[in-house]
C-alpha cells in the first residue's frame, strides 16, 4: 500500500500572503457597509428636515391661495416616515456589515492556509479599521 505524503506548509508563502490580503479586503468591505449605515440615517434625517421646511413653505403659501393647507399637512405627515425609513435602513446596513464581518472571522479562523500568528494579524486588521473609524468620527 502506498502512503500519501503531505508537503510541509510554509506560512510565508505567496499564497498565504494573498489569502491575508483577501481577508483584509473583506474586513474593509464589512467596515464600509457598516459605515454606510450612518449615511442612510443622515439621509433620512435630511429628507425629513426638507419635508418639514417644505411643509412650512406650503403652509405660508396656503394662506394666500387656500389650497396649500392640504399639501402642507401631507408633507408634514411624510417627514416622520422619511426619518423612520432612514433609521430602518441604518439598522439593515449595520446588520449586513456585522454579518459580513462575522463570516470573515469564521473564514479566517478556519483557514488551513494561515498560521495562528497570521490569523491573529488578519483579525487585528478588523480592530485597526474599527479604531481608525472611531478616531475619524471623534475628530470630525
Amino acid at each position: 500500500m502506498g502512503t500519501a505524503t503531505i508537503l510541509p506548509f510554509s506560512p510565508e508563502s505567496n499564497e498565504s500572503k494573498k489569502v491575508i490580503e483577501r481577508y483584509r479586503q473583506a474586513y474593509r468591505v464589512a467596515r464600509t457597509i457598516a459605515d454606510f449605515s450612518e449615511t442612510a440615517k443622515l439621509t433620512g434625517l435630511v429628507v425629513g428636515g426638507v419635508l418639514v421646511v417644505a411643509s412650512s413653505l406650503a403652509g405660508q403659501w396656503g394662506w394666500v391661495r387656500h389650497s396649500g393647507f392640504l399639501l402642507s399637512l401631507s408633507l408634514l405627515a411624510c417627514a416622520p416616515l422619511a426619518v423612520l425609513a432612514g433609521h430602518l435602513w441604518e439598522k439593515v446596513f449595520q446588520a449586513q456589515g456585522c454579518l459580513v464581518e462575522m463570516s470573515v472571522d469564521s473564514a479566517v479562523n478556519s483557514s488551513p492556509f494561515l498560521s495562528n500568528t497570521q490569523r491573529s494579524s488578519a483579525m487585528f486588521v478588523r480592530q485597526e479599521l474599527r479604531n481608525v473609524t472611531n478616531i475619524e468620527a471623534k475628530t470630525a
